[in-house]
């Protein structure tokens, strides 16, 4: 009587187990049926503010990753076509999730300046030397400075341009923090049509340029 009263035990707990194994089986199952996943474009390593997004190192700061839907964010970015050329627009920690706001496209950066040409110039041909304390993301109005035979004669070449890269005279790029550098060479964007009276005041030596504060 004992004998059949374990097998029935032993029958009823094997039974058992096997309901809870299933059970527990289908709730796994029913959780990994339930997570979607979407393809986001995150940073590979910390980023700082203003970086260019170049051919050169684009798949080197960014990558394409597998998250689940429930942490994507609104706006998430999830191809890296069209992101060469655009700006990191705030620091970036390692693993970001990037979205529309956290980079700037060149139309964002200048606003309709129509077909852009970026140039060179040097703080050696600067009518003063503010060129010297300037910085990636600087705002400055450039002008052309005569004089005429009723006195100093100032115009506006182009306002509101933004600088992109200032550099040392040994063509080093300056980073935004550095305060001690002098910066010799800047890049800018220009309108074709103003390219020929810039350089015709770059090399009549009449160029000023002009630091906006907003």
């Amino acid at each position: 009587m004992k004998d059949k009263k374990r097998v029935w035990i032993g029958a009823i707990s094997a039974v058992l187990a096997a309901v809870v194994f299933i059970a527990i089986l289908r709730i796994q199952t029913a959780g990994m049926e339930e997570i979607t996943y979407e393809s986001v474009v995150t940073a590979r390593q910390a980023i700082a503010a203003d970086t260019e997004l170049t051919e050169s190192n684009l798949r080197t700061l960014l990558e394409i990753r597998q998250v689940p839907a429930e942490y994507v964010p609104d706006a998430a970015l999830s191809s890296l076509e069209g992101l060469e050329g655009c700006v990191i627009a705030a620091d970036l920690s390692a693993g970001s999730i990037l979205t529309e706001n956290t980079v700037r496209t060149i139309s964002d950066i200048y606003g309709d300046y129509g077909e852009l040409f970026w140039i060179s110039v040097s703080a050696d041909q600067l009518t003063q030397a503010v060129a010297g304390t300037l910085r990636a993301g600087d705002i400055i109005d450039l002008y052309c400075v005569e004089n005429g035979a009723e006195g100093v004669f100032c115009s506006l070449l182009q306002g509101n341009v933004r600088v992109e890269k200032v550099l040392t005279k040994s063509g080093e790029q300056i980073a935004n923090g550095d305060e001690t550098s002098l910066a010799q060479l800047f890049v800018i964007p220009v309108e074709r049509a103003d390219i020929p009276l810039l350089y015709e005041a770059l090399y009549s030596g009449s160029l000023m340029i002009a630091r906006c504060d907003g």
